[in-house]
């Protein structure tokens, strides 16, 4: 992780609809007939504790190890005001090292209420709260979760600027290492002749040049099925893994270019979400050894055609045209109709 030095400004701008809120609100939400009464106990500053949010990524869930809280009363009416939450994960199999969230609460009929904007699984109220010897405490219920809420006093934290202002909801990403290893599954590469499309299926393999498996270099084989003019195509890139986004060029055709993230990798498995819509499931690749297909002449590598098959006239012009797909990730999200990610409590 990089170092983060930034501080978060005072003034925080909603991401869902309510702008106003918590920055000068007029009135008191939950009754604005009536002026705000005073908080007995005050829960302005910093906390710490164990609130187990789960994070949901291609169908496992992991369990945020401990949250970091910070609580901003309104200058003019301490019955509401903002905050900030920041969950750790220390589980090495989960991509995420930390997760900071945006949120909004008022106080009404002795409860606190809590807003999550950008998540509104997280939202709940909390009961019959006090803060009593530095601590905390309160009944914290949700719409599919209850707890006992025992929160302790955080101090000296001041890495805040975890929280995006452009979105009100960040992750931050484990600097994951890529061992040498080959694949095989969907990459949503396809060819296009004329008005037809063909999707292939992808062999790839990454070869790292550091001892710790940060970049390196890779191939990749697209083989498509009949009746696709061409059989395959062989494709060198380069690869970095850069604050937990492992980037793909390709020097000689930067729009193949792609980034994975959110990667969950095993001995049986690579799973990870590329560019905007993109997901991808590859299996390992046994005793696969066509990589000479790889053209080392040009760095970049060249189309194979099945010369029974194609005719010389659209031989000739699919080798004009150059074969170069186009990662369709439109199509493979609409095939696979899969939600990418989710933030939760049980």
């Amino acid at each position: 992780m990089c170092c983060l030095t930034a501080v978060l400004t005072s003034f925080l701008v909603s991401c869902g609809d309510d702008d106003d809120f918590g920055r000068g609100y007029p009135y008191n939400p939950g009754n604005p007939e009536q002026p705000s009464q005073p908080v007995k106990n005050s829960i302005e500053g910093q906390w710490k504790g164990n609130l187990k949010v789960k994070c949901y990524v291609f169908g496992r869930v992991f369990t945020s190890a401990e949250e970091y809280i910070r609580i901003i009363p309104n200058k003019s009416n301490s019955t509401i005001g903002t905050g900030e939450m920041i969950c750790f994960y220390d589980d090495k199999q989960c991509p995420l090292e930390a997760e900071s969230m945006y949120f909004t609460w008022y106080v009404k009929d002795g409860s606190i209420y809590v807003d999550v904007p950008c998540d509104k699984g997280l939202n709940c109220t909390v009961a019959n709260w006090s803060v009593a010897d530095n601590t905390l405490t309160g009944v914290m219920k949700g719409e599919t979760f209850s707890d006992v809420l025992s929160l302790e006093p955080l101090n000296g934290y001041d890495e805040w600027n975890l929280y995006s202002e452009d979105t009100h909801y960040a992750v931050f990403y484990r600097q994951q290492s890529i061992k040498e290893s080959q694949w095989t599954g969907d990459l949503s590469f396809s060819y296009t002749e004329g008005e037809e499309t063909y999707q292939a299926v992808a062999n790839i393999r990454f070869k790292p040049t550091d001892k710790q498996g940060l970049r390196g270099v890779g191939e990749e084989i697209e083989r498509y099925e009949r009746p696709c003019p061409i059989r395959y195509e062989s494709l060198y890139f380069t690869w970095e893994m850069v604050d937990g986004v492992l980037q793909l060029t390709y020097p000689y055709n930067e729009e193949l270019n792609v980034d994975f993230y959110q990667i969950l990798q095993s001995d049986d498995s690579f799973e990870a979400l590329f560019n905007v819509d993109g997901e991808c499931h590859l299996v390992p690749l046994v005793g696969y050894t066509d990589w000479h297909l790889y053209e080392d002449e040009t760095s970049y590598g060249r189309a194979y055609y099945d010369d029974l098959t194609v005719s010389p006239s659209l031989l000739r012009a699919a080798r004009a045209a150059g074969c170069k797909g186009r990662r369709t990730v439109e199509n493979a999200a609409a095939r696979k109709n899969v939600s990418t990610r989710r933030v939760g409590r049980h």
